[in-house]
């Protein structure tokens, strides 16, 4: 397993890890995330082993941009209005996503960030598949300690671990489903309803949906993020 910084040269190994199938645990501001790629199976089966979770759970799909993410789902506008950003969208797949990323369903669940997030998909040139570098259940790994600890009980190698540091914001992301009508926060967080409204004034809150604790509790079951 290789420790590797942000430079070009650690991306591109990083890339290598990627599309020779093997998983990368990668630094963003809310937690380290584990990603794959997307084109194989046998790496994203891999990332279920390794967080010891149920293959039937979906995992989410990183873009490079708004353009790059229309080959894996259909958007709407708030895509074009929050992308690059907190917001992570439920969307009607395409062809490209295969079953076994999406565990069957006809939807992918879509984010654009910035940092390794970015990062990753403009470097190694594959679908990166991603959920949080945690063992299923247990909240995300927000420190290296904590990615140790992860790592010695993963239920698989990884191959790389990107970046280092702490986890600094506090705030989830906010999820958002296309496929429901009318459109509907699954989860509220770092983009607020309102802003979301003013773009897509049909948009409802899902019944009790609520701020989950970002350090404490159990990791929230929704698509990428178990």
């Amino acid at each position: 397993m290789e420790f590797l910084g942000t430079s070009e040269a650690d991306l591109l190994k990083v890339a290598v890890h990627l599309r020779s199938g093997n998983l990368v645990v990668w630094h963003s501001l809310r937690y380290y995330g584990l990603s794959a790629s997307g084109y194989d199976r046998f790496a994203v089966e891999r990332l279920y082993r390794a967080k010891r979770r149920d293959a039937g759970e979906a995992l989410a799909v990183h873009a490079l941009d708004v353009d790059d993410a229309r080959r894996y789902g259909h958007l709407n506008d708030l895509a074009g209005a929050f992308w690059p950003g907190y917001l992570s969208l439920v969307v009607e797949k395409t062809g490209e996503v295969a079953d076994f990323v999406t565990s069957g369903m006809p939807s992918v669940l879509l984010s654009c960030a910035e940092g390794l997030a970015y990062s990753l998909p403009a470097t190694a040139r594959t679908m990166i598949v991603s959920s949080s570098a945690n063992i299923s259940g247990m909240p995300p790994a927000t420190t290296m300690a904590e990615v140790r600890e992860f790592i010695a009980n993963a239920g698989a190698p990884i191959g790389a671990v990107v970046g280092d540091g702490p986890c600094p914001v506090n705030a989830p992301t906010t999820i958002v489903s296309t496929i429901t009508e009318p459109p509907t926060i699954l989860r509220e967080g770092a983009v607020p309803s309102d802003a979301i409204r003013r773009i897509a004034p049909e948009v409802v809150v899902r019944e009790r949906v609520k701020k989950p604790p970002a350090r404490t509790g159990a990791a929230p079951a929704l698509p990428g993020t178990a």
